[in-house]
């Protein structure tokens, strides 16, 4: 069951639309919500990197399949979904990094700043994670999300997905 989004979300992408030449206006914003659903066993801060919305979110399987789709500005990206538990404060930031698998290469990234139910499940889907080279390859993409004071953060929880990106032919 979800509570209306009292989520309030700003993209942040640390300057990567201009680095990256963007998606274009057509690039639909990130769709976050609150979840009513118990906090984790443990009582621990959490973050799940996966793929849709609503009660279709499911995590991304090990090897999983990832198709970037091309912007109307010549940019690529991939979208992802993530579920994050939230303890405190009022800003939390989450950062992704896509590497090549095997290496510290980074192939894209995307970051973003929201306004957490707190405590509770919070959900982010339909988020971009722009993509530097529109190539087929194995990656370990990265999230590091946590809570923020004054844009600095205060502690970062991690969650790492093996996939692989596929380019269009």
């Amino acid at each position: 069951m979800k509570r209306p989004s009292l989520v309030s979300v700003l993209a942040v992408t640390f300057g990567l639309l201009s680095i990256r030449g963007g998606c274009g206006p057509g690039l639909p914003a990130p769709q976050a919500e609150c979840l009513d659903r118990a906090a984790p066993s443990d009582g621990l801060e959490t973050v799940v990197i996966g793929l849709g919305a609503d009660d279709a979110f499911r995590p991304l399987a090990d090897g999983e399949d990832l198709y970037l789709e091309f912007g109307t500005q010549g940019g690529q990206h991939v979208f992802v979904a993530f579920e994050y538990y939230a303890k405190d404060h009022d800003s939390w930031q989450h950062r992704f990094t896509a590497y090549l698998a095997g290496t510290e290469i980074e192939l894209g990234s995307g970051g973003f700043i929201a306004e957490p139910c707190t405590p509770g499940w919070n959900q982010v889907a339909m988020f971009p994670v722009f993509v530097d080279t529109a190539t087929t390859a194995p990656v370990r993409l990265e999230v590091e999300s946590g809570p923020t004071e004054q844009g600095v953060p205060v502690r970062t929880i991690e969650a790492t997905a093996n996939v692989r990106f596929v380019a269009p032919t």
